[in-house]
């Protein structure tokens, strides 16, 4: 009796054994199939002519792989999602310069830069390039969407971020005191923006950047279009 009950567990064992060997087997080819995929897709990106169809197909094959990929917690996993919600963007080919308000695919878009900023946050990397990238990009699709509200704490972030990592002398800094300030100035908060665009002006100024004229001529004419009182 011991016998049979013995060899009944065992051949249980072995059968259950055998499930999840197919299951892990199953479960890798598919983390393998991501990647794989991946490469195709950026094939199909640099390729000449550009099929932006094919690129949008393999785009949301690719993120639903990525979307079921077991590791969360893989760095990789980011520039993929950024990768597809670029393509998604592109495919968004609307008429005029707002694509992103009548396209289909903005919450799929916003999800992917979402994702990839979670990946970065899971690994403490949050200074990294890859990381601002995110959010820059994200803070991009709300303001494109007219709704800047949703931009300003991205923006905000990213001008801190990228104060820490590349100082008071950087033409990085300057753009992001750039990028607030038009934030503030859709969210007609001209006063602030004022502020972000000076800021601005004394980094560039201070690094002998040769974007001063230019940024010099623009503040200029948002304070004349705004009625605000000009710095002398």
């Amino acid at each position: 009796m011991r016998t049979i009950i013995t060899i009944v567990t065992l051949t249980f064992c072995i059968i259950s054994c055998k499930e999840k060997s197919k299951q892990h087997a199953s479960q890798v080819s598919k983390e393998g199939s991501l990647f794989s995929l991946h490469d195709t897709l950026e094939k199909a990106y640099n390729a000449l002519p550009v099929n932006f169809d094919t690129l949008y197909l393999l785009s949301r094959q690719v993120m639903t792989l990525a979307d079921n990929y077991t590791n969360k917690d893989t760095l990789a996993l980011s520039e993929i999602y950024k990768d597809c919600a670029g393509i998604l963007r592109l495919h968004c080919d609307c008429e005029g310069s707002n694509a992103l308000l009548c396209c289909s695919d903005t919450s799929l878009i916003i999800e992917c830069y979402t994702n990839a900023m979670k990946v970065h946050d899971a690994n403490n990397d949050t200074l990294s390039k890859a990381f601002t990238n995110a959010l820059f990009q994200l803070a991009d699709v709300y303001e494109e969407l007219e709704q800047p509200t949703l931009a300003l704490p991205l923006r905000q972030k990213y001008l801190v971020i990228t104060e820490k990592a590349e100082g008071l002398s950087s033409e990085l800094t300057a753009d992001a005191y750039m990028f607030l300030g038009r934030t503030y100035e859709l969210l007609e908060d001209y006063q602030r923006a004022n502020e972000m665009y000076h800021l601005e002006l004394k980094v560039r100024e201070n690094i002998n950047n040769e974007n001063v004229t230019i940024a010099r001529k623009r503040i200029h004419d948002f304070q004349i279009k705004y009625n605000i009182q000009q710095n002398k």
